[in-house]
């Protein structure tokens, strides 16, 4: 599954156990109601935030985890995980992307182009 959205906060990375590391960072989507997701990388996919900034719009391939525990009160619990695996950016800032220049496009009469009343059609 892929996630779109713009990158609004990235947090450290967070040393859990000797050998498990994790990175979280948040999603707000693009749609008619807008959604505040927290995803999470772990281990060797911490760094797949490197080099991207907040504001940039990114895709974000994630798997969805969930698992059952009981607590101390033996009573059963579940907790969900959205898991990143592959980040990709879409677009670079938001507010940048709309200062793209646009083509020109030349009102110039195209050479050697004559009678434009006898269109075909």
């Amino acid at each position: 599954m892929i996630l779109t959205g713009t990158l609004i906060e990235i947090f450290d990375i967070v040393q859990i156990t000797e050998k498990f590391r994790k990175r979280e960072f948040v999603i707000k989507t693009n749609e008619q109601y807008p959604q505040e997701i927290l995803i999470q990388l772990g281990q060797d996919k911490c760094e797949l935030l490197n080099g991207i900034k907040l504001g940039e719009i990114i895709d974000v391939s994630i798997n969805i985890n969930g698992k059952g525990y009981t607590n101390k009160e033996g009573i059963k619990k579940w907790f969900n995980n959205i898991a990143a695996w592959k980040i990709d950016v879409q677009y670079g800032n938001q507010n940048a992307v709309n200062k793209v220049p646009q083509p020109k496009i030349s009102e110039q009469p195209i050479a050697g182009v004559e009678g434009d009343d006898d269109l075909p059609f």
